[in-house]
């Protein structure tokens, strides 16, 4: 039986920057996280999307359900010919929104094989933290033309956090997660505080299924916690470490308009802030954008809340950069100690967005 490993395995002597993808596949290890799926369903008599988590083995069963009504639905077609000009009845899906935390290869698996997603939407989700020469990231490696952005895009960012004490030196530091993310610790500020930025990517896919539904498939990595791992010596011996850590200045802000004063209701929830899949599932659920059609939405509608989210997290990535430049402006040392100082801050930075 075909596997989308021996895909990828396949597509990779063609494309070389399927190299790090087709490891992560390989990899006979476990992964150290067990992926979180969340689904969001969208009827036809309902407004806003219903929400439930799923494991890996229901979205395997739910998506062979699907396959098997698919091609039932096909046959069906070709003998009455009138079945693809049937109005949703009251309750029909319409579609779903898949948002994935902590990607592993099952998940992968399961959703390649049945959904036929190009392996560059997965490599680009899970490029390799720290530049080879081997490999390229698939953005770099591809010409412009061969970039897939009406059927999916990756959107690398980084998440702004705050260290309650740093015990070590550390240069080298990844997040202790299934896919692995560069983490910089920026120079001690006035107040003592450590603070430093963490490697984020949210990826978008959309695919239409024979049977006129949609489904949205959303990659986000796990939420910041205080599991990292320490990159050593010149073999890069990974040590996992605890820091203790959270958002920078309590994370992003609200981009909602807030209710009226005069309006006495609660909002339903707090925002969470931490787990961008809660976060994704609570604003699905409070408000739609104008710019969705829930009957065949675009890749851009499906971004609506993604992006937004990202754009948030700039802010607080602004507001960390200038509080960093901040103090060496109104540094009383020698000029030196700031010098040095502000040239690994570059340096670190540089080094991020590799």
């Amino acid at each position: 039986m075909k596997t989308y490993l021996s895909y990828v395995k396949t597509q990779s002597a063609w494309n070389p920057c399927l190299s790090n993808l087709d490891k992560f596949l390989s990899d006979p290890n476990p992964h150290r996280n067990t992926s979180k799926i969340a689904t969001l369903e969208f009827f036809s008599g309902n407004s806003r999307p219903s929400p439930r988590s799923i494991r890996i083995s229901q979205l395997r069963s739910e998506l062979q359900d699907n396959h098997r009504s698919r091609s039932s639905l096909a046959q069906t077609q070709d003998s009455t010919n009138c079945a693809k000009d049937v109005d949703h009845k009251e309750n029909d899906l319409l579609g779903r929104i898949l948002i994935v935390e902590d990607l592993t290869k099952e998940v992968v698996e399961v959703l390649g094989s049945y959904l036929d997603i190009d392996p560059l939407f997965f490599a680009g989700h899970i490029h390799h933290p720290w530049i080879e020469i081997s490999s390229q990231t698939p953005d770099m490696a591809s010409l412009p033309s061969k970039m897939r952005p009406e059927k999916y895009f990756n959107i690398h960012y980084h998440r702004a956090i705050e260290f309650k004490e740093v015990s070590m030196p550390v240069r080298q530091l990844l997040r202790d997660a299934n896919v692995p993310r560069k983490v910089m610790v920026l120079p001690l500020s006035q107040r003592a505080q450590h603070i430093g930025l963490a490697q984020h990517c949210t990826s978008i896919f959309k695919t239409t299924q024979s049977d006129k539904t949609w489904i949205g498939l959303v990659l986000v990595d796990p939420p910041i916690r205080g599991s990292y791992l320490s990159v050593s010596g010149k073999n890069q011996v990974l040590r996992p470490i605890r820091l203790a850590s959270k958002l920078f200045s309590g994370g992003f802000e609200d981009f909602l308009d807030p209710p009226s004063y005069f309006d006495n209701s609660e909002r339903s929830s707090i925002l969470p802030r931490d787990a961008l899949m809660e976060s994704l599932s609570y604003y699905w659920t409070q408000q739609i954008p104008q710019c969705f059609d829930p009957k065949d939405p675009t890749l851009l509608s499906l971004s609506y809340y993604p992006l937004k989210l990202v754009a948030s997290e700039w802010n607080s990535y602004t507001a960390l950069m200038r509080h960093c430049i901040k103090q060496y402006e109104y540094s009383n040392k020698e000029l030196p100690s700031p010098l040095q100082q502000l040239e690994k801050l570059h340096s670190d930075i540089r080094d991020l967005q590799s």
